[in-house]
């Protein structure tokens, strides 16, 4: 899970004396959603001083509320233009800049808005969102760090850079802000989760069967704690156990490709030759046909059901699939060969 936050803090400022009622006006307007007010008066505040960053700045803000992105834009340079260390209008503009896909440009945006405040938490942490997008996972980590360093009881923060722990290699490290999380709200649920996932990958499947339990325990309609608990039950070689979670996920959640795929690879470790296992993977392969594990599992079914002409035909169309390993592509052309000699 990844968040992006922009710093639309209306936080008290000192305005110059001229134009304080109206950025004040503004800024009431705004808080209580009431957008179009706002840029009014906002517009009002640049065309009675110019040359004021934070009225340029919050006349940006209601342009982006307003999804004027453009003019949003061109409103946050005017404010940097005038004040260059003006680290929130350079998060901002950074922020906006991600929205229109501009990443290089957005990232320098983050750091100059570090560099004008070296202890920006929430830049630290747009750069870590950015840097992730971009698989750059060492340099994300280093920018999550930064923003723990400064915003220590941020539980997104340190839901991040667990995520980017883990996708490091690093499962001891993501195991350790996992567990931050958790300390920090109990009852996140992403973070409960994530520690079961991460127990399983660990090998400590009790610990990660615990974990997950707590989940479906307090999420009982969440398809993604069932899901998890299948997996780890599928790891842990308990196939009935298995099914039974993955049933619940995917009687919450129909339409979802993933839930389908470990379905139908439980149905199957539960009946080898069963037509519900075949039916599961037929499934699968419906609602995701770029999906390889459904189609083999499917042939592999056939094959075991004595269906050698529907195994081979489906077995073709999964080796025709792309970035196969040469080791799956053996194993399956090894397969048909059984079903041959029977």
């Amino acid at each position: 899970m990844f968040l992006l936050v922009a710093a639309l803090s209306l936080a008290p400022m000192v305005f110059a004396a001229d134009i304080a009622p109206i950025l004040e006006r503004g800024r009431t307007a705004f808080a209580a959603g009431k957008f179009d007010e706002a840029l009014k008066a906002f517009r009002e505040a640049v065309a009675g001083d110019a040359k004021s960053a934070q009225a340029w700045y919050f006349l940006a803000i209601a342009l982006e509320a307003k999804k004027k992105v453009a003019e949003a834009e061109k409103a946050y340079r005017e404010a940097i233009a005038i004040d260059a260390r003006f680290a929130q209008a350079h998060m901002n503009l950074g922020s906006l800049l991600v929205a229109r896909g501009k990443l290089a440009d957005a990232e320098k945006s983050y750091r100059t808005a570090i560099s004008a405040n070296p202890k920006y938490a929430a830049a630290f942490f747009n750069l870590g969102v950015l840097l992730d997008r971009q698989n750059k996972d060492a340099d994300a980590v280093a920018a999550y760090r930064s923003a723990v360093r400064f915003e220590p009881r941020d539980v997104n923060t340190r839901l991040n850079l667990g995520a980017a722990l883990r996708r490091s290699g690093d499962l001891d490290g993501s195991i350790v802000e996992a567990r931050a999380a958790l300390s920090l709200d109990p009852k996140n649920r992403i973070a409960q989760l994530n520690l079961g996932l991460l127990l399983s990958d660990k090998g400590d499947f009790a610990g990660a069967n615990a974990s997950l339990r707590k989940v479906v325990d307090a999420f009982p309609n969440d398809a993604g704690g069932w899901q998890a608990l299948g997996r780890v039950a599928l790891r842990r070689k308990l196939p009935g156990e298995a099914l039974a979670a993955l049933r619940k996920a995917s009687t919450l959640d129909p339409r979802d490709p993933a839930i389908a795929e470990d379905r139908c690879r439980a149905e199957a470790a539960v009946d080898p030759a069963g037509a519900a296992a075949v039916s599961a993977c037929r499934a699968a392969i419906a609602l995701d046909v770029t999906r390889p594990m459904p189609r083999y599992m499917l042939a592999k079914l056939q094959i075991a059901r004595g269906e050698c002409a529907a195994a081979k035909k489906e077995m073709a169309q999964f080796l025709a699939m792309p970035g196969l390993t040469e080791r799956a592509k053996a194993g399956a052309s090894a397969l048909l060969v059984t079903c041959a000699k029977k």
